[in-house]
């Protein structure tokens, strides 16, 4: 049924138009029969709500007052009736739509190509097409598939009279508003029009029409044989070809080496099958007939072999510069367990300093250990709670100021007032957490700054950088590369241009993450030679995605690449991944003196000595030693002990005690953190806690939703109407 709304006279007033008046407002609905109330004074109690053509049916033109002759309950009534037609008419109106488009056809009696290849390499075309339109098509369209290089040519397209068989040119205009006229609607698209728009439609009308091109360089030379490789059915189309045809020639300069068909007939070809044909080619004529050529295989061997020795050799030289400073010499360390080296070599510094100078990185590893010295030293004091229930639980670390925070070091006070924030005394992982939720927190960010500078303070680190490696190598061999595509864009700029950016985006991909891993390598001071693949083989594999583009025809045959390299783009190739080479071991070179490179090693031989502990049942560790070991980034290796030791040692007769708050602890043997961490396994929790709460808060943030070239083949395309 139709429903309609009476509105209420608040809502009447916020709408468009003018209310009636009336004692008393109140909303009805009409529920298919029309509506006559009256009330007081004989004036309406409510106005009809649907938008204007609803008020329209029923007041009228606006302007027009309910004095104009008619009574509302007239107009009511009427509007109603009017529609419940619609609302019958409707689905018939929809049904014509939908008719009408499915009428919409179109498909090809015949297509009759006459081609011929003439002494020069030029494919001449005569393509007859006879389009049977069915509905409101404007006309037919032609699209070309061209590769690169190719070019076309239109020289005529016609029209053919049914009644004389004569044939009738086609005139080209840029707005194509009448019958018989042609235009380009990009480099390869053609578009006649067949009909005017205010003709009728089309009901299995057949239209002939003769398209006469050329095509220069659909030949690719290689070797001092062309090859021939033509699509002559555009298989992008809608209907189906029922008749096909194709006569070829080939100038009497030309043999073919292979099998070539003449004369060639299809039936019935669906859309998107192509009739495509390939031929072996020798040109037996005066002149060089135009064509793709690629560059010598011997040259493009020679090229890339030249580009491989200055690869070996750049390394070469990066190895012995990095061997000179001693990067590649093992640490000067004991071999086996030595206490009082540690105590010379790396307990005199601060633990969140050795974490530092070992990786050259300020992180959570180093702002645990930090918390974790604090605890030590009696400023803090810190207790593990498990909070949550059952499945949902997790550790938070609890931490109370113990000391006046003026009193402390300049990036210590810095990262307490940022974990103690409001002045308080005590302060816990999820009251940090909610705190910094919308802002975020980054503790690691508060003392990089002030920590470096201590760093660089301390006798070993002063004057520890060197003078880096210069850009001039690299600025000058991206300059060729670029200078020699250049070259190769004068006499071939289609297939120089496309080169260069196939080979410039393959070889970003592996440039990015060799270049992230050579700066992370220029960090190290162990694993040098295996850690170093990380960059070395993006490297490689940018010279081998360079050197398959170059040689895609020759090791891939019978697939084709759509671009042919001239001279100059396969020497741009070559020198490309000698570029990447380059720049990628300029920024894996050290810029330390062989003094802080030596340092740096000792600190590593001092982590590796307590990493070996930690695989032993009865570690010589001290519980005061867990700072260094988070430092180090040992925690994983802690709670291997932990899940492996930790019981069996407790079960021995080591006290372990649980979370509370506590101080700092005296010196002993290793117990897993002693009782400033709880002890044992409590320690683990500690560590895990501790690191969390160094990890500091992700900033809250919202997330929103939001024709020609290529191909094997030339010739194709696409066809049809619009």
């Amino acid at each position: 049924m139709a429903r309609m709304v009476l509105l209420s006279k608040k809502e009447c007033k916020s709408s468009e138009g003018t209310c009636p008046s009336g004692e008393q407002w109140k909303e009805k609905v009409w529920r298919g029969r029309a509506l006559g109330a009256r009330q007081g004074g004989g004036e309406w109690g409510g106005v009809v709500a649907g938008g204007p053509f609803c008020r329209f049916l029923v007041f009228g033109p606006p302007g027009r007052t309910k004095g104009g002759g008619e009574s509302p309950h007239s107009r009511i009534i009427g509007a109603m009736t009017t529609c419940k037609r619609l609302a019958a008419v409707l689905p018939f109106l929809l049904l014509g739509i939908s008719a009408r488009a499915q009428d919409r056809s179109l498909h090809w009696d015949e297509l009759a190509v006459e081609a011929r290849l003439d002494a020069a390499g030029t494919l001449h075309v005569r393509e007859r097409q006879t389009l049977v339109f069915t509905g409101d098509w404007n006309g037919g369209e032609r699209q070309f598939n061209l590769r690169l290089g190719e070019r076309l040519k239109l020289v005529k397209l016609s029209r053919i009279d049914p009644a004389t068989g004569r044939e009738i040119p086609l005139v080209q205009d840029d707005q194509i508003t009448q019958v018989d006229q042609y235009d380009w609607m990009d480099n390869s698209t053609l578009r006649w029009r067949s009909r005017l728009p205010s003709d009728p439609p089309f009901e299995g009308t057949a239209i002939t029409y003769v398209l006469d091109y050329t095509l220069s360089n659909v030949l690719q030379e290689r070797g001092g044989v062309y090859h021939f490789f033509h699509n002559f059915v555009f298989p992008e189309r809608a209907g189906v070809i029922e008749r096909f045809v194709l006569d070829l020639e080939l100038a009497p300069e030309w043999l073919s080496l292979g099998a070539l068909p003449s004369h060639l007939e299809r039936k019935d070809l669906p859309p998107d099958e192509s009739v495509e044909l390939e031929a072996r080619l020798e040109h037996h004529g005066l002149g060089r007939p135009a064509a793709s050529r690629a560059t010598p295989a011997p040259l493009r061997y020679a090229a890339f072999a030249a580009a491989l020795a200055a690869m070996g050799l750049l390394y070469v030289r990066f190895r012995r510069h990095e061997e000179s400073l001693g990067r590649f010499t093992p640490a000067e360390a004991p071999a086996e367990w030595d206490e009082a080296w540690l105590q010379e070599n790396l307990f005199r510094y601060r633990p969140e300093e050795a974490g530092a100078l070992w990786d050259q990185r300020v992180g959570p590893p180093e702002v645990a250990a930090m918390l974790a010295r604090l605890v030590e030293e009696g400023k803090l004091e810190s207790e593990v709670r498990s909070e949550g229930f059952l499945f949902f639980k997790k550790d938070v670390l609890h931490l109370r100021l113990l000391v006046d925070r003026n009193g402390l070091l300049d990036y210590e006070r810095r990262l307490i007032d940022k974990l103690f924030f409001g002045g308080r005394t005590e302060t816990s992982t999820a009251e940090v957490r909610d705190h910094y939720r919308s802002s975020g927190f980054n503790p690691s960010s508060l003392i990089e700054g002030d920590l470096r500078r201590r760093l660089e303070n301390l006798p070993p680190m002063r004057g520890r950088k060197g003078p880096g490696p210069g850009l001039r190598r690299s600025l000058c061999l991206l300059l060729a590369t670029l200078a020699l595509f250049g070259l190769g864009a004068i006499t071939q700029w289609e297939n120089a241009l496309v080169t260069a950016a196939i080979a410039a985006f393959a070889c970003t991909w592996m440039y990015v993450p060799g270049l992230l891993a050579a700066f992370a390598w220029r960090k190290r001071t162990e694993n040098l030679d295996l850690a170093s693949l990380t960059f070395l083989v993006p490297g490689l594999m940018a010279f081998a995605l360079c050197a398959l583009i170059a040689f895609f025809d020759d090791w891939l045959a019978p697939w084709r690449l759509f671009v042919r390299p001239g001279l100059f783009s396969v020497m741009g190739l070559a020198l490309l991944p000698v570029t990447v080479w380059s720049s990628l071991l300029n920024n894996a070179r050290t810029r330390e003196k062989p003094e802080a490179i030596a340092f740096r090693k000792r600190l590593g031989a001092a982590r590796g000595m307590l990493r070996r502990e930690l695989a032993s049942a009865s570690p010589r560790l001290r519980d005061e030693w867990l700072p260094y070991l988070l430092a180090f980034g040992l925690q994983s290796d802690m709670d291997r002990w932990f899940r492996a030791f930790g019981g069996s040692r407790g079960d021995r007769g080591i006290v372990t005690s649980t979370s509370s708050w506590s101080g700092s602890s005296g010196g002993g043997g290793w117990t897993g953190g002693g009782g400033s961490f709880g002890g044992a396994g409590s320690t683990a929790s500690w560590a895990a806690a501790a690191t969390g709460m160094a990890a500091g808060v992700s900033a809250a943030s919202s997330s929103g939703g939001g024709g020609g070239g290529g191909g094997g083949s030339s010739g194709g395309g696409g066809g049809g109407g619009w």
